[in-house]
């Protein structure tokens, strides 16, 4: 009876931390997401919700590439030319598990005394939202720095890089799917270092620049290349409102706890944040129109009592995507120093 109204309460609780929360930013995001990776794919629409995840896979991946097909001006009575072959490469991207496990103490003792509601519903929902956070702490991590080793998922550093390996695609050895990476060499950010990763993503990759990310300190280096000539700007991207500066009209974004010496420009269009939804309790899937409603994408799993104390996993499914990383540059290799 205790577990049937912990499971009870937990729906309660949890139908009140919106996906809304993980796409959007505010001062009232319950998770913390203001200026944020997750908040940053979800201004830009970039999440999305799969129902089910064929052979555990976020994507799988088909890359065409070197294709020989040539397209000619051609007389009108002339043969055509030769078909070309077109050449493909292939990469099953996994899920990613984060998971917290929170506890709920003296649950019977509470029940047998009536005192569940009094005593356990404001600190079970405390409880979800606390192994929540800690989850979105993880996942913003693991998109910052997530290299897909173990069970890391792949971040930004995996995918905006030059040597990354994932199903039969080597960056080392398929040059046309490097990003653009700039190596600094312990100097400080330079117009120079801007203007040719930008000229790197468009004229060489066919790319478009779409947000520069940083930490505060590279930003503040941009500030001072620019002195006078700079402005805070408050810019709206989807629903969420940024304070950003300009580079070459490509707005400028500080999210925190990034790595000092590292500045991102990202072609947006070409990430895709996957989040698996869970099954209600009755096993039916919810509509996507109805989610913000239903309180996912999380998923709470008993694992028992120790004592008298009921256990609970909370798991989140995710993986990010880069379809096309050789739309988007690293400068890396950044000076930090504050002179």
């Amino acid at each position: 009876m205790a577990i049937q109204e912990l499971n009870s309460a937990f729906q309660r609780d949890i139908g009140q931390i919106v996906v809304s929360a993980i796409k959007r930013q505010g001062v009232g995001n319950e998770l913390g997401l203001k200026n944020s990776w997750l908040g940053l794919l979800g201004s830009f629409n970039r999440i999305e919700f799969m129902p089910f995840a064929p052979s555990k896979m976020a994507e799988k991946m088909v890359v065409p590439y070197a294709s020989a097909g040539t397209a000619e001006y051609y007389d009108l009575d002339s043969a055509p030319q030769a078909a070309g072959n077109e050449s493909v490469k292939t990469a099953n991207i996994a899920f990613a598990s984060a998971r917290d496990v929170m506890r709920i103490r003296n649950f019977d003792e509470a029940a047998l005394k009536s005192e569940v509601t009094l005593v356990n519903e404001g600190l079970l929902g405390h409880n979800t939202k606390e192994a929540m956070k800690n989850i979105v702490d993880i996942m913003e991590k693991g998109l910052r720095d997530g290299l897909g080793v173990g069970s890391d998922p792949y971040g930004m550093a995996f995918w905006v890089n030059n040597s990354s390996v994932y199903g039969n695609i080597d960056q080392a050895v398929d040059t046309w799917s490097q990003a653009t990476l700039i190596n600094a060499g312990g100097s400080a950010l330079s117009l120079k270092h801007l203007r040719e990763a930008v000229e790197g993503v468009v004229d060489a990759n066919g790319g478009e620049v779409q947000v520069i990310v940083s930490s505060a300190r590279q930003r503040n280096k941009y500030r001072e290349l620019i002195g006078s000539k700079t402005t805070n700007n408050n810019m709206k991207i989807g629903d969420a409102e940024y304070s950003v500066e300009f580079y070459d009209d490509i707005p400028w974004v500080v999210i925190p706890k990034m790595t000092n010496s590292v500045v991102y420009g990202l072609n947006m269009e070409t990430f895709v944040m996957k989040i698996l939804l869970q099954k209600a309790p009755d096993g039916s899937l919810p509509q996507l129109s109805n989610i913000e409603q239903a309180g996912l994408p999380f998923a709470m799993r008993y694992l028992g009592n120790v004592n008298d104390d009921a256990r609970y996993a909370i798991t989140n499914y995710h993986q990010l995507v880069c379809r096309k990383p050789w739309q988007n540059f690293k400068i890396y290799g950044l000076s930090t120093s504050l002179s």
